[in-house]
C-alpha cells in the first residue's frame, strides 16, 4: 500500500485510481484502518511507528479519519 500510495502518478490522497476522488474502497479502509490504529497504540503501546514506517499510509488514514462523514460516525483524537 505504500508503494501504491508513493506512485508518482497520483495526484491526492485517496486509494481508487490518480487518489482524486474519494471511493467507496475508502468507505471499506476507513474503519479497519482506524481499528488497527487504535489497537496499535492503545493494546500494542504503539509497537509499530506508522508515521515512522509506513508515512503515506499515515497520510491516507489522516486525510480519511479528517472527513466530516467519517468523523460524524467516529471517535477519533486522544481519547
Amino acid at each position: 500500500m505504500e508503494d501504491h500510495l508513493g506512485d508518482d502518478n497520483r495526484t491526492g490522497p485517496y486509494l481508487f485510481g490518480d487518489g482524486e476522488r474519494f471511493a467507496l474502497l475508502d468507505c471499506w479502509m476507513a474503519p479497519k484502518l482506524h481499528a488497527m490504529d487504535v489497537c496499535l497504540r492503545e493494546l500494542k503501546g504503539g509497537s509499530i511507528d506508522v508515521s515512522g514506517s509506513y508515512p503515506r499510509l499515515r497520510e491516507y488514514m489522516d486525510a480519511l479519519f479528517d472527513r466530516p462523514s467519517f468523523r460524524s460516525t467516529a471517535e477519533y483524537g486522544p481519547e
